[in-house]
């Protein structure tokens, strides 16, 4: 699917990260100096509910090891990431302080003039992001939906506050 996306497989790696073990060992490692202060005052960690279980608390440590494994120099990020971003670049000072190195690099954040990056909203409720979670499957176009399901999903996307389908003939004066 990516491929079909446009990403270039001679520019991009392709592999199950789950079955890369350098990402556990800097996960670990990460694991074992991050304050947990620093993870329950995070913006996500602070939508969620008091039943919370490690893995709210562990999920933005392994983000953050899936970035650093490859240390860019810069990260595309959309709205409401920057502190996540500041985040990256604090673990990656963090672990170089305590291995006395230079390894890890802090990540500057990159907007592309060409382009913006984008939330993408839901097609059935206006003001939300899309979830590829959400129980209504006409609110997300999943990348393996039909041509057919495309179509029905955008014409009957929601694109004001109403609420409502509507249609209207515009003629030419």
């Amino acid at each position: 699917m990516l491929l079909a996306c446009g990403v270039d497989p001679n520019r991009s790696a392709f592999f199950c990260e789950s079955s890369a073990r350098h990402h556990a060992d800097l996960l670990w490692a990460l694991s074992c100096i991050t304050p947990v202060a620093w993870l329950s005052d995070s913006k996500q960690k602070k939508k969620k509910s008091t039943n919370d279980t490690l893995g709210t608390f562990s999920y933005r440590v392994q983000r953050t090891a899936s970035v650093l494994m490859y240390n860019p120099q810069h990260m595309v990020i959309g709205d409401g990431q920057g502190d996540f971003i500041k985040f990256v670049g604090d673990m990656a000072e963090g672990l170089n302080a305590i291995c006395r190195t230079n390894a890890f690099v802090r990540p500057a954040v990159y907007r592309a003039p060409y382009f913006g990056v984008y939330n993408v909203m839901d097609m059935q409720k206006t003001g939300v992001m899309m979830d590829p979670r959400s129980p209504n499957k006409r609110s997300v176009i999943y990348l393996n939906d039909s041509e057919k399901d495309v179509k029905e999903k955008v014409v009957r996307a929601v694109s004001d506050s109403v609420g409502k389908v509507r249609s209207q003939r515009i003629t030419a004066a």
